[in-house]
Protein backbone atom coordinates (compact mmCIF):
# COMPACT_ATOMS: atom_id res chain seq x y z
CA UNK A 1 0.00 0.00 0.00
CA UNK A 2 1.35 3.20 -0.92
CA UNK A 3 2.07 5.71 2.19
CA UNK A 4 1.94 9.15 1.04
CA UNK A 5 3.82 11.27 3.68
CA UNK A 6 3.17 14.63 4.83
CA UNK A 7 6.53 16.12 6.68
CA UNK A 8 7.05 13.16 8.24
CA UNK A 9 3.23 12.54 9.55
CA UNK A 10 1.64 9.64 7.31
CA UNK A 11 -1.85 10.61 6.51
CA UNK A 12 -2.60 7.32 8.89
CA UNK A 13 -0.62 9.11 11.66
CA UNK A 14 -2.61 12.20 10.92
CA UNK A 15 -6.38 10.58 11.52
CA UNK A 16 -5.10 8.80 14.29
CA UNK A 17 -4.20 12.10 15.87
CA UNK A 18 -7.98 13.75 15.40
CA UNK A 19 -9.53 10.68 16.29
CA UNK A 20 -7.92 10.35 19.99
CA UNK A 21 -10.35 11.21 22.54
CA UNK A 22 -10.25 14.57 24.85
CA UNK A 23 -8.85 12.08 27.57
CA UNK A 24 -5.69 10.67 25.56
CA UNK A 25 -5.08 14.67 24.48
CA UNK A 26 -4.36 17.36 26.98
CA UNK A 27 -6.40 20.31 26.06
CA UNK A 28 -4.11 23.23 24.62
CA UNK A 29 -3.31 25.68 22.17
CA UNK A 30 -0.85 23.88 21.20
CA UNK A 31 -2.53 20.75 20.47
CA UNK A 32 -5.62 21.84 19.20
CA UNK A 33 -3.45 23.83 16.33
CA UNK A 34 -1.51 20.73 15.60
CA UNK A 35 -5.07 19.10 15.35
CA UNK A 36 -6.07 21.77 12.97
CA UNK A 37 -2.74 22.02 10.54
CA UNK A 38 -2.67 18.42 10.01
CA UNK A 39 -6.44 18.15 9.30
CA UNK A 40 -5.65 20.84 6.36
CA UNK A 41 -2.48 19.27 5.21
CA UNK A 42 -4.71 16.01 5.20
CA UNK A 43 -6.91 17.85 2.59
CA UNK A 44 -4.36 19.70 0.74
CA UNK A 45 -3.05 16.59 -0.40
CA UNK A 46 -6.05 14.47 -1.07
CA UNK A 47 -7.17 17.52 -3.24
CA UNK A 48 -3.93 17.61 -4.88
CA UNK A 49 -4.19 13.63 -5.59
CA UNK A 50 -7.48 14.89 -7.00
CA UNK A 51 -6.01 17.41 -9.26
CA UNK A 52 -3.22 14.39 -10.78
CA UNK A 53 -6.01 12.12 -11.39
CA UNK A 54 -8.46 14.71 -13.25
CA UNK A 55 -5.21 15.64 -15.67
CA UNK A 56 -4.40 12.23 -16.01
CA UNK A 57 -8.60 11.63 -17.30
CA UNK A 58 -8.39 15.06 -19.21
CA UNK A 59 -5.19 13.77 -21.16
CA UNK A 60 -7.09 10.40 -21.81
CA UNK A 61 -10.42 11.82 -22.70
CA UNK A 62 -9.18 15.29 -24.60
CA UNK A 63 -5.97 14.49 -25.37
CA UNK A 64 -2.55 15.63 -23.89
CA UNK A 65 -2.62 19.21 -25.75
CA UNK A 66 -5.90 19.72 -23.97
CA UNK A 67 -5.02 18.46 -20.58
CA UNK A 68 -1.56 20.16 -20.30
CA UNK A 69 -3.78 23.60 -21.53
CA UNK A 70 -6.44 23.21 -18.30
CA UNK A 71 -3.82 22.10 -15.86
CA UNK A 72 -0.89 24.19 -16.21
CA UNK A 73 -0.30 27.56 -14.62
CA UNK A 74 -0.01 30.83 -17.28
CA UNK A 75 3.97 30.70 -15.89
CA UNK A 76 4.56 27.08 -16.26
CA UNK A 77 8.03 25.67 -17.05
CA UNK A 78 8.19 22.45 -19.29
CA UNK A 79 11.78 20.70 -19.29
CA UNK A 80 11.49 17.53 -21.45
CA UNK A 81 14.10 14.71 -21.75
CA UNK A 82 17.11 16.40 -23.82
CA UNK A 83 15.77 19.19 -25.06
CA UNK A 84 15.87 23.08 -23.46
CA UNK A 85 13.16 23.72 -21.16
CA UNK A 86 9.70 25.84 -22.97
CA UNK A 87 8.46 28.58 -20.93
CA UNK A 88 4.83 29.79 -20.36
CA UNK A 89 1.75 27.51 -20.91
CA UNK A 90 0.76 28.76 -24.69
CA UNK A 91 4.22 27.53 -25.80
CA UNK A 92 3.53 24.31 -24.39
CA UNK A 93 0.47 23.87 -25.41
CA UNK A 94 1.48 24.94 -28.88
CA UNK A 95 4.10 22.60 -28.94
CA UNK A 96 1.50 19.79 -28.22
CA UNK A 97 -1.00 20.79 -29.83
CA UNK A 98 1.04 20.85 -33.30
CA UNK A 99 2.57 17.61 -32.54
CA UNK A 100 -1.24 16.28 -32.03
CA UNK A 101 -2.33 17.52 -34.94
CA UNK A 102 0.57 15.98 -37.07
CA UNK A 103 0.31 12.46 -35.17
CA UNK A 104 -3.21 10.61 -34.88
CA UNK A 105 -3.04 7.80 -32.53
CA UNK A 106 -0.99 9.13 -30.13
CA UNK A 107 -2.00 8.80 -25.83
CA UNK A 108 -0.45 10.09 -22.89
CA UNK A 109 -0.68 8.57 -19.44
CA UNK A 110 0.71 8.26 -15.99
CA UNK A 111 0.96 5.96 -12.93
CA UNK A 112 0.79 8.47 -10.11
CA UNK A 113 3.50 7.12 -7.60
CA UNK A 114 3.62 9.13 -4.70
CA UNK A 115 2.57 13.33 -3.75
CA UNK A 116 3.70 15.62 -0.73
CA UNK A 117 2.11 19.34 0.56
CA UNK A 118 3.89 21.38 1.77
CA UNK A 119 3.15 23.24 5.07
CA UNK A 120 1.89 26.25 3.71
CA UNK A 121 -0.87 23.68 1.75
CA UNK A 122 -0.83 25.56 -1.07
CA UNK A 123 2.44 24.02 -2.48
CA UNK A 124 2.54 20.41 -3.69
CA UNK A 125 4.62 17.64 -6.17
CA UNK A 126 3.41 14.45 -7.50
CA UNK A 127 5.58 11.92 -9.39
CA UNK A 128 5.38 8.53 -10.75
CA UNK A 129 5.81 6.78 -14.25
CA UNK A 130 4.47 7.83 -17.72
CA UNK A 131 3.41 6.14 -21.15
CA UNK A 132 3.20 7.85 -24.11
CA UNK A 133 1.74 5.66 -27.15
CA UNK A 134 1.89 7.26 -30.45
CA UNK A 135 4.08 6.91 -33.92
CA UNK A 136 7.41 7.29 -34.79
CA UNK A 137 8.88 9.00 -37.93
CA UNK A 138 7.57 5.42 -40.39
CA UNK A 139 4.31 5.91 -38.89
CA UNK A 140 4.83 2.92 -36.87
CA UNK A 141 3.45 2.33 -33.57
CA UNK A 142 6.20 3.29 -30.76
CA UNK A 143 6.59 3.68 -26.67
CA UNK A 144 8.08 6.12 -24.56
CA UNK A 145 8.14 5.30 -20.96
CA UNK A 146 9.86 7.59 -18.22
CA UNK A 147 9.73 8.96 -15.09
CA UNK A 148 8.24 12.46 -14.14
CA UNK A 149 8.09 15.00 -11.26
CA UNK A 150 5.00 17.78 -11.65
CA UNK A 151 5.34 20.78 -9.01
CA UNK A 152 1.96 21.92 -8.26
CA UNK A 153 0.90 25.43 -6.73
CA UNK A 154 -2.70 26.66 -6.04
CA UNK A 155 -3.85 29.67 -8.36
CA UNK A 156 -5.41 32.40 -6.82
CA UNK A 157 -8.98 30.52 -7.43
CA UNK A 158 -7.60 28.07 -4.78
CA UNK A 159 -7.22 25.36 -7.82
CA UNK A 160 -3.95 22.96 -8.39
CA UNK A 161 -2.23 23.85 -11.25
CA UNK A 162 1.43 22.16 -12.50
CA UNK A 163 4.13 25.09 -12.81
CA UNK A 164 7.17 23.05 -13.05
CA UNK A 165 6.73 19.81 -15.51
CA UNK A 166 9.61 17.63 -15.47
CA UNK A 167 10.01 14.40 -17.42
CA UNK A 168 13.34 12.14 -17.83
CA UNK A 169 12.76 8.72 -20.06
CA UNK A 170 14.21 5.51 -19.57
CA UNK A 171 12.56 3.49 -22.27
CA UNK A 172 12.47 3.92 -25.97
CA UNK A 173 11.12 1.40 -28.33
CA UNK A 174 9.07 1.22 -31.91
CA UNK A 175 6.88 -1.51 -31.19
CA UNK A 176 5.21 -1.03 -27.75
CA UNK A 177 2.63 -4.29 -28.23
CA UNK A 178 5.69 -6.65 -29.25
CA UNK A 179 7.70 -5.65 -26.87
CA UNK A 180 10.98 -5.16 -29.15
CA UNK A 181 13.31 -2.93 -27.37
CA UNK A 182 16.04 -3.59 -29.99
CA UNK A 183 14.80 -0.06 -31.79
CA UNK A 184 16.38 3.15 -30.80
CA UNK A 185 14.81 5.98 -32.48
CA UNK A 186 11.04 7.25 -31.73
CA UNK A 187 9.73 11.08 -32.52
CA UNK A 188 8.24 13.14 -30.00
CA UNK A 189 7.16 16.58 -30.85
CA UNK A 190 11.05 17.69 -32.04
CA UNK A 191 12.32 14.84 -33.39
CA UNK A 192 14.15 11.29 -33.34
CA UNK A 193 16.03 10.66 -30.19
CA UNK A 194 19.35 8.43 -30.82
CA UNK A 195 20.48 6.21 -28.59
CA UNK A 196 23.44 4.72 -30.04
CA UNK A 197 24.66 8.32 -30.45
CA UNK A 198 23.87 9.89 -26.97
CA UNK A 199 25.91 6.20 -25.80
CA UNK A 200 28.59 7.67 -27.80
CA UNK A 201 28.42 11.47 -26.63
Amino acid sequence: MTNWRIHGLTVFFCGALLACSPAEQPESGAQASLATQSMESVAALEALIEADSQFLEASQSAGMAEAYRRFLAPQAIQMLNGYPPVEGRDNIYANFADFADDSAGISLSWELEGADVAASGDLGYTWGTYFYIGPDEAGEEGLIEGNYVNIWRKSAAGNWEVILDIENRTLYTEDALSGDESANALMFDRGSFDETASAAD
